[in-house]
């Protein structure tokens, strides 16, 4: 028996003490209470966000990209709540350091993995299928394990192997959204549709007297967002010295239609009967009801399968190093940490004010532009900003938006759409200054102390 280790990232310090717990579904225990009941299903305060480095044993480059982006993250992150520079933090290597860069490009690139630390939490699994991984093998066993989900597939052909239901519950208590699974044997980013289902010919219909083709049916219902996802994982990835550029497409389009993939059931175990497993998988010694039914807010995970290398296990000359973290040149594995990063911003929107302090503060004393960059999605169709007196009202309720809100007073809608930090074809940018994902308003300082009598706004 191998065991099965699962790495949580997140700054734990900052966690509400009742906020502390990740997403839970609905039969895990809490729900028991009348009152647990009625809380949400997901108790977690942070975006959850999935990596698996290795459902097939034999292919290599997945772990060490999933353990280098674990090791990034967490470094940055000390580095910048110990107040030190890039370039002499402690907690990071050499090849880290210079990967950073200097002075302010490296300070926001500093800030920015800090900023994912606080308010994501990341469940990496770097040997997903241990005992392939330890013996050098595809399966567990004899069990393909991506494969063995309840998924499009017969109620005796899942939850078979360790892996696949150490996976299953963890889905079954956390409410992931976004979610990498690293694969090799060729080089790709796949999304939804993988399933044979929706693996048909696309049709012709009539329309007056020309016919024309219908939709593909391997279409899912979030292919816009899985595009731009998967699109600005390519770009970040880059290529060079005989590594391609990702290609990307849907599943069943660019690698194949598997039963019981991962992927899809990460996507729609919880809300697609078409694929789900009437009664639950009928393997001996799990419960039918683990993979019967989910929580209607679990297994809606945009799982994007990446396929790292045409080579499986290397070769490691072709792996990368680490002084080149943040260029986008070639490295299977420093590619692959770059195109992870994406995967663990992208998973929730997020402002930030560009001159701000590092209390969050902007001093002004009179009328001017505000900037502030989007980050968290790859394009901004609309903005509002709002600004309202910071008074004691105010501070007594600063965590209800709701509540300040009523008291603010707004600017005028902006409706210029704009690229936000995933959306423009800039990779280096996007992975260090993010000045291409800046939006301005104008604000009048002055007409603001005039209207709250005062300093504070």
């Amino acid at each position: 028996a191998c065991e099965h280790f699962v790495l949580v990232l997140t700054e734990f310090a900052s966690l509400p003490p009742h906020q502390a717990g990740a997403g839970r579904a609905a039969d895990e225990g809490r729900r028991e209470d009348a009152v647990e009941q009625r809380r949400p299903t997901n108790t977690s305060s942070r975006a959850e966000v999935f990596l698996s480095g290795a459902l097939h044993g034999d292919e290599r480059v997945g772990p060490l990209a999933t353990l280098a982006t674990i090791k990034l993250i967490a470094r940055a992150s000390a580095c910048h709540a110990d107040k030190h520079s890039a370039e002499n933090c402690p907690h990071l290597t050499p090849g880290e350091r210079a990967s950073f860069g200097q002075g302010t490009l490296a300070a926001k690139r500093l800030a920015w993995l800090s900023h994912l630390s606080r308010t994501r939490i990341v469940y990496a699994l770097p040997a997903t299928n241990p005992w392939g991984f330890a013996n050098h093998k595809r399966t567990e066993v004899r069990i393909d394990t991506n494969r063995d989900f309840a998924i499009d597939t017969a109620p005796s052909a899942c939850a078979q192997s360790a892996t696949g239901r150490v996976v299953n519950e963890l889905f079954r208590r956390h409410i992931f959204q976004v979610g990498i699974t690293f694969h090799g044997g060729m080089e790709a980013i796949a999304y939804e549709w993988g399933a044979p289902t929706y693996n048909q010919a696309r049709r012709f219909h009539s329309h007056g007297r020309r016919l024309r083709m219908a939709p593909p049916r391997d279409l899912a219902p979030d292919d816009a967002s899985q595009v731009a996802i998967s699109g600005a994982m390519a770009l970040v990835a880059g290529e060079g010295l005989g590594i391609r550029a990702y290609r990307k497409s849907r599943m069943n389009s660019i690698v194949y239609p598997v039963h019981g993939g991962m992927e899809d059931w990460a996507y729609a175990a919880s809300w697609d009967p078409a694929l789900s497993v009437k009664g639950g998988c009928s393997v001996k010694g799990y419960g039918r009801e683990r993979t019967a039914s989910y929580d209607d807010a679990s297994n809606r995970c945009s799982m994007l399968l990446v396929e790292t290398s045409n080579a499986k296990a290397g070769p490691p000359s072709l792996f990368g190093s680490e002084d080149k973290l943040f260029d986008m040149g070639p490295g299977h594995v420093t590619r692959n940490v770059r195109l992870a990063l994406v995967a663990v911003d992208v998973v929730e929107p997020y402002a930030a004010w560009r001159d701000s302090t590092e209390e969050g503060c902007i001093h002004r004393a009179s009328s001017t532009d505000l900037k502030f960059s989007v980050g968290g999605a790859a394009r901004v169709e609309s903005s509002t900003i709002y600004w309202g007196c910071y008074d004691a009202y105010a501070k007594s309720v600063c965590g209800s938006v709701e509540k300040l809100l009523v008291r603010a007073h707004k600017t005028t809608n902006d409706e210029t759409a704009s690229p936000a930090r995933w959306g423009h074809a800039d990779a280096a940018d996007a992975l260090g200054p993010d000045e291409r994902s800046v939006r301005s308003v104008s604000f009048d300082a002055v007409e603001a102390r005039q209207k709250c009598g005062g300093d504070d706004v």
